[in-house]
């Protein structure tokens, strides 16, 4: 069984509140016939997952924010102003890769996958280090 399927089988054992409002979510209504939905619920999932129950909702989106609304790209980018160096934003049917608080490039035309490779790959090209708060669920994806 792949890591997204095993990720979303743990997530459906949690009877927290935080994980069962983000798998109700209305952006993941095809969750069980659309692999790359699976993909960024996975992703939203994991630092749930791994981060324990005194965390907060803003947390986890230190590697990847989702927003189901037509939310303003900067102001989104903003919100969370703590949040870590490089993390990507999807804004309904787009994805930006962020880094230092400013849209680096529209990956909107790739899956889900491929903008998590991309945000990878960019943590290697730039040389950036984990934010704390998401290393954990990071470094298990890069292993």
């Amino acid at each position: 069984m792949d890591l997204v399927s095993n990720i979303l089988k743990y997530a459906s054992l949690d009877r927290t509140a935080k994980i069962n409002n983000l798998l109700k979510a209305p952006r993941f209504d095809n969750l069980k016939s659309d692999f790359d939905i699976r993909s960024r619920a996975a992703m939203e999932l994991m630092p749930l997952l791994l981060l324990g129950q005194n965390k907060t909702v803003k947390e986890p989106r230190h590697s990847i924010d989702c927003r189901e609304e037509s939310a303003n790209l900067l102001n989104a980018i903003k919100e969370i102003p703590y949040r870590g160096n490089l993390f990507l934003l999807f804004i309904v049917n787009q994805c930006f890769l962020v880094i230092d608080n400013k849209p680096l490039m529209d990956l909107s035309a790739m899956t889900s996958s491929d903008c998590i490779l991309a945000l990878f790959s960019s943590y290697y090209i730039f040389d950036i280090t984990y934010s704390e708060l998401v290393k954990i669920s990071l470094l298990l994806l890069q292993a």
